[in-house]
Protein backbone atom coordinates (compact mmCIF):
# COMPACT_ATOMS: atom_id res chain seq x y z
CA UNK A 1 0.00 0.00 0.00
CA UNK A 2 1.42 3.35 -1.15
CA UNK A 3 1.66 5.54 1.72
CA UNK A 4 1.91 9.74 1.40
CA UNK A 5 2.99 12.49 3.87
CA UNK A 6 0.98 16.30 4.23
CA UNK A 7 4.43 18.53 3.72
CA UNK A 8 2.81 20.83 6.19
CA UNK A 9 2.49 18.45 9.05
CA UNK A 10 6.02 17.17 8.11
CA UNK A 11 7.14 20.92 8.90
CA UNK A 12 5.71 21.08 12.25
CA UNK A 13 6.68 18.17 13.33
CA UNK A 14 10.27 19.33 12.90
CA UNK A 15 9.27 23.02 14.54
CA UNK A 16 8.45 21.13 17.68
CA UNK A 17 11.34 18.93 18.01
CA UNK A 18 13.57 21.88 17.21
CA UNK A 19 11.19 24.08 19.90
CA UNK A 20 11.71 20.71 22.16
CA UNK A 21 15.48 20.12 22.38
CA UNK A 22 15.76 24.22 22.78
CA UNK A 23 13.82 23.19 26.15
CA UNK A 24 15.39 20.44 26.76
CA UNK A 25 18.93 22.06 26.18
CA UNK A 26 17.46 25.17 28.58
CA UNK A 27 16.54 22.83 31.25
CA UNK A 28 19.81 21.14 31.51
CA UNK A 29 20.77 24.64 33.52
CA UNK A 30 17.63 23.83 36.11
CA UNK A 31 18.37 20.56 36.95
CA UNK A 32 22.04 21.77 38.03
CA UNK A 33 21.01 24.19 40.87
CA UNK A 34 22.23 23.25 44.27
CA UNK A 35 19.18 23.33 45.92
CA UNK A 36 17.70 19.54 45.63
CA UNK A 37 14.55 19.85 45.95
CA UNK A 38 14.21 22.84 43.26
CA UNK A 39 16.37 20.45 41.05
CA UNK A 40 13.65 17.19 41.63
CA UNK A 41 10.95 19.40 40.49
CA UNK A 42 12.70 20.83 37.35
CA UNK A 43 14.02 17.19 37.06
CA UNK A 44 10.23 16.46 37.21
CA UNK A 45 8.45 19.08 35.49
CA UNK A 46 11.57 19.01 32.58
CA UNK A 47 10.81 15.59 32.16
CA UNK A 48 7.19 15.80 31.58
CA UNK A 49 7.52 19.52 29.17
CA UNK A 50 10.32 17.94 26.97
CA UNK A 51 8.87 13.76 26.80
CA UNK A 52 5.43 15.74 25.64
CA UNK A 53 7.66 17.71 23.31
CA UNK A 54 9.28 14.92 21.57
CA UNK A 55 6.10 12.59 21.57
CA UNK A 56 4.35 15.54 20.22
CA UNK A 57 7.08 15.51 17.06
CA UNK A 58 6.44 12.00 16.58
CA UNK A 59 2.62 11.84 16.71
CA UNK A 60 2.38 15.24 14.69
CA UNK A 61 4.58 12.74 12.05
CA UNK A 62 2.48 9.99 12.24
CA UNK A 63 -0.94 12.23 11.55
CA UNK A 64 1.54 13.73 8.59
CA UNK A 65 1.45 9.84 7.24
CA UNK A 66 -1.91 9.01 5.50
CA UNK A 67 -2.94 5.25 3.14
CA UNK A 68 -5.66 4.94 1.16
CA UNK A 69 -7.39 3.45 3.91
CA UNK A 70 -8.53 5.87 6.98
CA UNK A 71 -6.07 6.02 9.68
CA UNK A 72 -6.88 6.09 13.64
CA UNK A 73 -4.84 5.44 16.53
CA UNK A 74 -5.04 3.67 19.84
CA UNK A 75 -5.63 5.44 22.60
CA UNK A 76 -3.84 3.01 25.42
CA UNK A 77 -0.53 2.36 22.91
CA UNK A 78 -0.67 6.05 22.50
CA UNK A 79 -0.24 6.76 26.16
CA UNK A 80 2.49 4.22 26.31
CA UNK A 81 4.36 5.61 23.69
CA UNK A 82 4.25 9.05 25.50
CA UNK A 83 5.22 7.25 28.58
CA UNK A 84 8.39 6.22 26.87
CA UNK A 85 8.94 10.20 25.75
CA UNK A 86 8.73 10.97 29.03
CA UNK A 87 11.20 8.21 30.56
CA UNK A 88 13.69 9.12 28.04
CA UNK A 89 13.18 12.71 28.41
CA UNK A 90 14.26 11.62 32.33
CA UNK A 91 17.04 9.85 31.60
CA UNK A 92 18.51 12.39 29.35
CA UNK A 93 17.93 15.08 32.24
CA UNK A 94 19.16 13.03 35.18
CA UNK A 95 22.80 12.56 33.02
CA UNK A 96 22.87 16.43 32.15
CA UNK A 97 23.10 17.27 36.27
CA UNK A 98 26.01 15.22 36.26
CA UNK A 99 29.26 17.12 37.39
CA UNK A 100 31.41 15.18 34.20
CA UNK A 101 30.28 12.38 31.15
CA UNK A 102 32.97 9.96 30.91
CA UNK A 103 33.20 7.39 28.22
CA UNK A 104 30.75 4.52 29.76
CA UNK A 105 28.25 7.11 31.53
CA UNK A 106 27.86 8.65 27.41
CA UNK A 107 27.32 4.66 25.82
CA UNK A 108 25.26 3.24 28.40
CA UNK A 109 22.98 6.80 28.40
CA UNK A 110 23.00 6.63 24.92
CA UNK A 111 21.94 3.36 24.33
CA UNK A 112 18.91 4.01 27.05
CA UNK A 113 17.87 7.05 25.37
CA UNK A 114 18.02 5.16 22.54
CA UNK A 115 15.94 2.52 23.09
CA UNK A 116 13.72 4.85 25.00
CA UNK A 117 13.25 6.76 21.40
CA UNK A 118 12.47 3.22 19.49
CA UNK A 119 10.17 2.62 22.12
CA UNK A 120 8.20 5.78 21.83
CA UNK A 121 7.93 5.44 17.37
CA UNK A 122 7.26 1.49 17.36
CA UNK A 123 4.46 1.86 19.87
CA UNK A 124 3.33 4.59 18.21
CA UNK A 125 3.06 2.99 14.87
CA UNK A 126 1.49 -0.25 16.75
CA UNK A 127 -1.22 1.84 18.14
CA UNK A 128 -2.80 2.01 14.06
CA UNK A 129 -3.67 -1.68 14.70
CA UNK A 130 -3.43 -2.88 11.11
CA UNK A 131 -4.84 -6.30 9.98
CA UNK A 132 -2.76 -7.93 8.82
CA UNK A 133 0.19 -6.35 10.50
CA UNK A 134 2.59 -3.60 8.58
CA UNK A 135 5.99 -5.62 7.92
CA UNK A 136 9.32 -4.44 8.77
CA UNK A 137 12.03 -3.54 6.88
CA UNK A 138 15.20 -4.81 9.24
CA UNK A 139 17.67 -2.58 7.62
CA UNK A 140 15.65 0.29 8.01
CA UNK A 141 14.90 -0.06 11.58
CA UNK A 142 18.21 -1.38 12.21
CA UNK A 143 19.48 2.25 10.92
CA UNK A 144 16.24 3.82 12.77
CA UNK A 145 17.95 2.53 16.26
CA UNK A 146 21.22 3.46 15.32
CA UNK A 147 20.25 6.99 14.35
CA UNK A 148 18.34 7.18 17.35
CA UNK A 149 21.50 6.10 19.71
CA UNK A 150 23.94 8.41 17.40
CA UNK A 151 21.37 11.43 18.41
CA UNK A 152 21.12 10.58 21.50
CA UNK A 153 24.91 10.47 22.33
CA UNK A 154 25.00 13.64 20.25
CA UNK A 155 22.65 15.39 22.68
CA UNK A 156 24.43 14.26 25.91
CA UNK A 157 27.80 15.77 24.59
CA UNK A 158 25.70 18.94 23.31
CA UNK A 159 24.07 18.92 26.88
CA UNK A 160 27.34 18.92 28.74
CA UNK A 161 29.46 21.17 26.33
CA UNK A 162 26.69 24.13 26.18
CA UNK A 163 25.32 24.13 29.35
CA UNK A 164 27.45 26.82 31.08
CA UNK A 165 27.20 29.22 27.57
CA UNK A 166 25.29 32.28 28.36
CA UNK A 167 24.44 35.09 26.75
CA UNK A 168 23.73 36.17 23.21
CA UNK A 169 27.01 34.00 22.49
CA UNK A 170 24.98 31.12 24.77
CA UNK A 171 21.96 31.79 22.62
CA UNK A 172 22.91 30.91 19.22
CA UNK A 173 25.15 27.80 20.49
CA UNK A 174 21.99 26.51 21.87
CA UNK A 175 20.03 27.10 18.80
CA UNK A 176 21.90 25.59 16.69
CA UNK A 177 22.35 22.47 18.79
CA UNK A 178 18.67 22.07 18.93
CA UNK A 179 18.35 22.34 14.90
CA UNK A 180 21.03 19.78 15.17
CA UNK A 181 19.28 17.37 17.80
CA UNK A 182 15.82 18.10 15.78
CA UNK A 183 17.91 16.44 12.68
CA UNK A 184 18.40 13.54 14.50
CA UNK A 185 14.77 13.18 16.23
CA UNK A 186 13.52 13.83 12.93
CA UNK A 187 16.11 11.74 11.08
CA UNK A 188 15.30 8.40 13.07
CA UNK A 189 10.84 8.72 12.67
CA UNK A 190 11.23 9.16 9.15
CA UNK A 191 13.45 6.01 8.65
CA UNK A 192 11.20 4.16 11.22
CA UNK A 193 8.44 5.22 9.31
CA UNK A 194 9.95 4.49 5.62
CA UNK A 195 10.63 0.77 7.23
CA UNK A 196 7.01 0.26 7.60
CA UNK A 197 5.36 -1.64 4.55
CA UNK A 198 1.77 -2.03 4.61
CA UNK A 199 -0.14 -5.10 2.56
CA UNK A 200 -2.17 -3.50 0.29
CA UNK A 201 -5.26 -5.70 1.85
CA UNK A 202 -4.54 -3.87 5.40
CA UNK A 203 -7.41 -2.46 7.12
CA UNK A 204 -6.52 0.00 10.47
CA UNK A 205 -8.88 -1.68 13.44
CA UNK A 206 -8.28 1.39 15.39
CA UNK A 207 -9.83 3.77 13.66
CA UNK A 208 -12.30 4.82 16.05
CA UNK A 209 -9.28 5.86 18.41
CA UNK A 210 -7.46 9.29 17.57
CA UNK A 211 -7.81 10.56 14.90
CA UNK A 212 -9.03 14.19 12.72
CA UNK A 213 -8.07 16.41 10.99
CA UNK A 214 -7.76 19.05 13.20
CA UNK A 215 -5.96 16.66 15.97
CA UNK A 216 -2.08 17.90 14.49
CA UNK A 217 -3.61 21.46 15.31
CA UNK A 218 -4.79 20.66 18.73
CA UNK A 219 -1.47 18.73 19.22
CA UNK A 220 1.08 21.22 18.16
CA UNK A 221 -0.97 24.01 19.72
CA UNK A 222 -1.19 22.63 22.70
CA UNK A 223 2.46 21.45 23.21
CA UNK A 224 4.59 24.78 21.58
CA UNK A 225 2.41 26.53 24.22
CA UNK A 226 3.59 24.26 27.33
CA UNK A 227 7.08 24.38 25.65
CA UNK A 228 6.99 28.34 25.91
CA UNK A 229 5.29 28.35 29.12
CA UNK A 230 8.52 25.90 30.41
CA UNK A 231 10.95 28.45 28.83
CA UNK A 232 9.25 31.29 30.02
CA UNK A 233 9.50 30.19 33.75
CA UNK A 234 12.94 29.09 33.22
CA UNK A 235 14.15 32.26 32.22
CA UNK A 236 12.70 33.99 35.48
CA UNK A 237 14.15 31.13 37.54
CA UNK A 238 16.88 31.98 36.21
CA UNK A 239 16.83 35.84 36.80
CA UNK A 240 15.39 35.48 40.27
CA UNK A 241 18.81 33.15 41.26
CA UNK A 242 20.82 35.77 39.75
CA UNK A 243 18.93 38.51 41.68
CA UNK A 244 19.64 36.10 44.75
CA UNK A 245 23.12 36.04 43.88
CA UNK A 246 23.50 39.26 43.84
CA UNK A 247 21.34 40.02 47.04
CA UNK A 248 24.54 36.90 48.47
CA UNK A 249 26.73 38.58 47.49
CA UNK A 250 26.06 42.03 48.88
CA UNK A 251 24.93 40.41 52.34
CA UNK A 252 28.66 38.53 52.22
CA UNK A 253 30.32 41.99 51.63
CA UNK A 254 28.81 43.89 54.04
CA UNK A 255 29.16 40.94 56.92
CA UNK A 256 32.79 40.88 55.65
CA UNK A 257 33.16 45.28 56.24
CA UNK A 258 31.31 44.71 59.79
CA UNK A 259 33.69 41.68 60.73
CA UNK A 260 36.82 43.34 59.52
CA UNK A 261 34.94 47.31 61.97
CA UNK A 262 34.31 44.71 64.83
CA UNK A 263 38.09 43.77 64.40
CA UNK A 264 39.65 47.00 63.98
CA UNK A 265 36.76 47.97 66.97
CA UNK A 266 38.13 44.86 69.41
CA UNK A 267 42.08 45.44 68.39
CA UNK A 268 41.17 49.55 69.12
CA UNK A 269 39.80 48.29 72.66
CA UNK A 270 42.99 46.52 73.61
CA UNK A 271 45.12 49.01 72.62
CA UNK A 272 43.57 51.03 75.25
CA UNK A 273 43.59 48.52 77.93
CA UNK A 274 46.98 47.72 77.28
CA UNK A 275 47.61 51.59 77.55
CA UNK A 276 45.45 52.33 80.71
CA UNK A 277 47.36 48.93 82.24
CA UNK A 278 51.08 50.69 81.50
CA UNK A 279 49.73 53.67 82.89
CA UNK A 280 48.25 51.91 86.19
CA UNK A 281 51.56 50.22 86.78
CA UNK A 282 53.89 53.32 86.12
CA UNK A 283 51.46 55.29 88.97
CA UNK A 284 50.62 52.86 91.09
CA UNK A 285 54.37 52.32 92.51
CA UNK A 286 55.19 56.15 93.87
CA UNK A 287 51.77 56.52 95.03
CA UNK A 288 51.93 53.45 96.72
CA UNK A 289 54.92 54.93 98.42
CA UNK A 290 53.51 58.38 98.55
CA UNK A 291 50.30 57.34 100.35
CA UNK A 292 52.23 54.54 102.98
CA UNK A 293 54.72 57.79 104.30
CA UNK A 294 51.34 59.83 104.19
CA UNK A 295 49.69 57.02 106.67
CA UNK A 296 53.25 57.06 108.57
CA UNK A 297 53.06 60.69 108.93
CA UNK A 298 49.57 60.74 110.25
CA UNK A 299 50.04 58.03 112.90
CA UNK A 300 53.62 59.70 113.90
CA UNK A 301 52.62 63.57 113.98
CA UNK A 302 52.34 64.07 117.05
CA UNK A 303 55.97 62.90 118.44
CA UNK A 304 58.62 61.91 116.70
CA UNK A 305 60.07 58.85 117.79
CA UNK A 306 62.61 58.07 115.32
CA UNK A 307 65.87 60.59 114.84
CA UNK A 308 65.11 60.34 110.96
CA UNK A 309 60.94 61.96 111.73
CA UNK A 310 62.48 64.37 114.31
CA UNK A 311 65.10 65.95 111.54
CA UNK A 312 62.11 65.93 108.78
CA UNK A 313 60.06 68.06 110.82
CA UNK A 314 62.93 70.55 111.68
CA UNK A 315 63.41 70.40 108.19
CA UNK A 316 60.04 71.24 106.98
CA UNK A 317 59.65 73.46 109.37
CA UNK A 318 62.44 75.32 108.89
CA UNK A 319 61.39 75.23 105.04
CA UNK A 320 57.98 76.35 106.14
CA UNK A 321 59.38 79.02 108.37
CA UNK A 322 61.92 80.86 105.25
CA UNK A 323 58.97 80.69 103.21
CA UNK A 324 56.85 82.98 105.24
CA UNK A 325 59.59 85.51 106.16
CA UNK A 326 60.36 85.88 102.69
CA UNK A 327 56.60 86.26 102.36
CA UNK A 328 56.34 89.03 104.99
CA UNK A 329 59.58 90.78 103.37
CA UNK A 330 57.84 90.46 100.44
Amino acid sequence: MIASYNLWLVGLSFLIAAVASYTALDLTRRVRTPDRMAALGWWLAGAMAMGTGIWSMHFVGMLAYSLPVPLGYDYGATLVSWLAAVGVSAIALGLAAGERLGGLRLIGGALAMGAGICAMHYIGMLAMSMDPPIRWSGGLVALSAAIAVVASALALLIFFRIRNATGRHGFWWQAGAALVMACGIAGMHYTGMAAAEVPADSVCRSVDGLRGDGLAALIAGATLALLFLTLLISARDHRMSLHRGRLEFEVAARTSELARALEAAEAANRAKTEFLAAISHELRTPLTSIRGFAELMEHRSAEPSTRAQAGLIRVTSRVDFGSRSQAIRG
